[in-house]
Formats: C-alpha cells, sequence, structure tokens
C-alpha cells in the first residue's frame, strides 16, 4: 500500500523535473548542498518536538533535485531547509531565555534576594 501511494507522489513530481540551473548540481554545488544537510542534520537531532519534519523535508527536495540534476528543486529544498534551520533557532533561543527566566525566579524564590 505504502508503495503504491508513495510511486504515485514520485509519478507527479517526475512531470516537472528536468535538467535545468545545473550549477546547482556541480561539484561546488554539491558542497552547499552538503553544508546545508549538515546543519540540517544538527538540527534533526535536536530534541524539539516537531521540530525535525522542515529540515527533513528540506533535504529530501535536495535529494530529489540531486537525483534528477533539477537546480529548481535544489533550490526549493535549500529555501525549505533555511525556514526549518531558523524555526528550529527561534524555539532554542525562546527555550534558552525561558530557562533563564525561571532559574532566575528560582533562586529568587529560594534565597530572597
Amino acid at each position: 500500500i505504502a508503495v503504491r501511494s508513495t510511486s504515485a507522489i514520485f509519478k507527479r513530481f517526475e512531470k516537472f523535473m528536468k535538467p535545468r540551473l545545473l550549477s546547482f548540481t556541480s561539484q561546488n554545488g554539491e558542497r552547499v548542498i552538503g553544508f546545508v544537510s549538515l546543519l540540517c542534520s544538527i538540527s534533526i537531532a535536536l530534541p524539539i518536538w516537531f521540530g525535525n519534519a522542515v529540515p527533513s523535508a528540506g533535504i529530501m527536495l535536495m535529494s530529489i533535485g540531486l537525483l534528477y540534476l533539477d537546480g529548481v528543486m535544489i533550490l526549493i529544498g535549500i529555501i525549505v531547509s533555511f525556514i526549518g534551520l531558523f524555526i528550529a533557532s527561534l524555539v532554542v533561543a525562546i527555550g534558552i531565555k525561558a530557562f533563564k527566566y525561571l532559574l532566575k525566579k528560582t533562586m529568587f524564590f529560594i534565597f530572597g534576594s
């Protein structure tokens, strides 16, 4: 069942895939894709609830673009990856700020000053 449903999705993708923007599939382009994938994988490893879906989608889109030599799909994947990295870094920053606030309030409650 899963194979049939995913094959239907890939058939839709194949209609739009064609070799274009080949600079993204060059050796330097692949290095950029590798670096973005590294950043996304670090973000995926963080224990953020539902925080790994968007970077994973970005990696998936970049890899599909590499398979079909489609630079537009790679560019879309990079954009999705950066959106996911922005969301993850925002959640981490808010979490650190909340932790510092709670630590400050707890110390005030315990020591009274």
